[in-house]
């Protein structure tokens, strides 16, 4: 029996369309959580976000190493005020997409959950419907069609994801966007400004929000 994959990194994005998935999309589904661990800067903040939220929802959560990784993160990931440009990290989307399709299909196949939105789609083309509509095209003949990529934010702006979340109820305070590894979002890297400008947007309490320095 096939059963869903999906790449959590306990931020807005990704937890949001883990959610959607599993209460609208396919409700009663468990899919199996995966979080990557590529040497990032986030890594630990990230990690225990995810499990936090997979535990939520009651399902499996497993960390996927990738040290090799590590020399392709940019130093610019640990600078408060980087930019998206320098935080690029060559082909990392490909590459989770890859990593996670091959152990869907291990597990016998289905749906691999991502996180894409309209605000990212439109600094990192990895994050667009073509780049979707490709990938599953390759994944077709790598997968043999036993898996394919599916995003139930993909066509959301991060102020619709946040709503989003709370409709669904998700507590927001755990959400963990930040490029750093402080205990604490740092409120200024591109990705902080974007949670925390999507949670004012819809009026998120300040107590429901992550905390920040």
């Amino acid at each position: 029996m096939s059963r869903p994959v999906a790449v959590v990194s306990g931020g807005l994005d990704s937890v949001t369309a883990l959610y959607l998935y599993v209460k609208d999309v396919a409700p009663g589904s468990m899919p199996l959580v995966l979080t990557f661990d590529y040497g990032q800067p986030a890594r630990v903040r990230e990690k225990t976000a995810a499990c936090f939220f997979a535990r939520s929802l009651g399902l499996e959560h497993r960390v996927i190493k990738l040290p090799w990784m590590a020399s392709l993160v940019p130093s610019a990931m640990s600078g408060r005020k980087s930019t998206d440009a320098a935080v690029w990290v060559p082909n990392r989307n490909g590459i989770f997409i890859s990593a996670a399709a091959a152990i869907s299909e291990s597990i016998g196949g289905g749906d691999v959950i991502l996180g894409f939105n309209r605000d990212e789609g439109a600094s990192f083309p990895d994050n667009t419907l073509e780049f979707m509509a490709a990938m599953n095209e390759a994944l077709r003949f790598s997968t043999g069609g036993k898996v394919r990529i599916v995003s139930p934010t993909v066509n959301m702006s991060k102020t619709e994801m946040a709503a989003q979340a709370l409709a669904l109820g998700i507590d927001t305070s755990h959400f963990w966007s930040c490029y750093g590894n402080a205990k604490l979002h740092c409120g200024v890297c591109p990705s902080c400004v974007r949670l925390f400008d999507a949670l004012e947007a819809v009026r998120v309490p300040q107590n429901a929000r992550p905390r920040r320095l």
